[in-house]
């Protein structure tokens, strides 16, 4: 939060490098081709060499008076850096250069107050073949070429959260905590879930047959991924489950707010539910 970059050695934690940069860091870094991008919520998004700690180079993006407390983690995709922003769209930088090339608007400003003209792109953009997926905060879903920044389709989804690609299907969550499975190739809703509205959810996590979310109550709820009705729950802690599950193999592991960390199997909970 502090605008610091730190660099450790992954065996033994000795610090290799640290940086700075201009306004709080609250979300994850890229890398790739040994170049680390770090995106700021003031706007101000650098690379780095990640062997050195070396500044390549420094873009800076315009940001409205007001906006969310959150930011797009920066995503490297065919030599190109992938980012949402404050003011509603998605740009591409060169990894190597820090250019920009195109910029695509998604967000759509209705309101007449500044509050409700907030349409933050926070969610990293998720990058599917030649294709991106981006949703802002207000405004829509879109499917966007990755060569040109063509939207290619959109719909009127709007969300804060991560998406997350399983096939051809996306899974979002929005802004009142309704969870929809999406068509990737057309847009189309295959599935919605009202049943945990205003309940804080988190945005969605992919594993085997299942889509899960948490909420602001701790716990976590299990989806059947083809119909979306929940097949489970568990709970990981009173305090709250604020960010997305994360997802590796077989195993999804969860951590609250006040840093219970849980790692869980699949057979576990669902047997435990039945």
């Amino acid at each position: 939060e502090n605008g610091k970059i730190y660099a450790l050695d992954a065996k033994t934690g000795k610090s290799l490098w640290q940086a700075s940069i201009k306004g709080e860091i609250i979300n994850a870094p890229a890398i790739d081709s040994g170049i680390v991008v770090v995106n700021s919520a003031s706007g101000i998004m650098k690379a780095f060499n990640a062997n050195n700690g070396e500044e390549l180079w420094k873009v800076e993006q315009d940001v409205p008076a007001l906006t969310l407390r959150g930011i797009s983690a920066p995503v490297v995709a065919s030599g190109g850096v992938l980012v949402g922003t404050a003011k509603g769209g998605v740009n591409v930088y060169l990894l190597d250069k820090g250019q920009q090339g195109w910029s695509t608007e998604i967000g759509e400003a209705t309101g007449t107050t500044e509050l409700e003209r907030v349409i933050d792109v926070d969610s990293a953009p998720v990058v599917f073949g030649d294709k991106i997926y981006s949703i802002s905060s207000r405004g829509h879903l879109a499917a966007i070429e990755l060569k040109s920044g063509r939207i290619i389709w959109k719909r009127q989804y709007s969300s804060y959260r991560q998406m997350s690609i399983y096939r051809n299907t996306i899974f979002l969550t929005n802004l009142r905590g309704h969870v929809y499975a999406i068509d990737r190739v057309n847009g189309i809703e295959r599935w919605s879930n009202l049943a945990l509205a205003n309940r804080g959810v988190t945005g969605p996590a992919v594993i085997d047959d299942y889509v899960v979310v948490g909420d602001f109550e701790g716990y976590l709820h299990w989806l059947n991924q083809a119909t979306g009705e929940i097949v489970a729950r568990n709970e990981i802690d009173g305090s709250g489950i604020h960010s997305t599950p994360t997802v590796a193999g077989k195993v999804l592991y969860s951590q609250s707010r006040d840093g219970d960390l849980q790692a869980i199997g699949i057979p576990d909970i669902i047997k435990a539910e039945q």
